[in-house]
């Protein structure tokens, strides 16, 4: 069942079910789909436009409108992605890793160091 997107059938389903008044559990049941689904379909596909009531094709044209929005082929974020290379060339190293080796150190050890275990406290 996981990643699942429901279809036309299930969501006149649950508008159908809703509207006789039985509850998320019951017809997450009917439909072999976990009460979480359920739940977040009636959350996020709920319009508050239409009185906080359940409708299959409002909620279709929400859930349809939400996959589009985060497409990453929109012309949002094909310029969100062009502004993040033009920054990512000013970067110092270009996102490549910075060195810490011995060898390129420029400063040697620290002269008459103590270590933790010989300080007093």
């Amino acid at each position: 069942m996981q990643g699942k997107h429901l279809i036309q059938k299930e969501r006149f389903h649950i508008e159908k079910r809703r509207g006789e008044g039985l509850n998320q559990a019951t017809i997450a049941r009917e439909l072999d789909l976990p009460c979480s689904t359920m739940s977040r379909e009636l959350r996020r596909n709920t319009d508050p436009t239409f009185n906080d009531v359940y409708c299959c094709r409002k909620a279709a044209t929400l859930a349809r409108w939400r996959r589009y929005k985060l497409q990453p082929d929109n012309a949002f974020h094909q310029l969100v992605r062009q502004a993040g290379e033009e920054l990512y060339q000013q970067l110092p190293h270009r996102g490549k890793r910075y060195s810490y080796s011995a060898e390129n150190l420029k400063h040697g050890p620290i002269p008459n160091r103590v270590g933790i275990e010989h300080q007093l406290s």
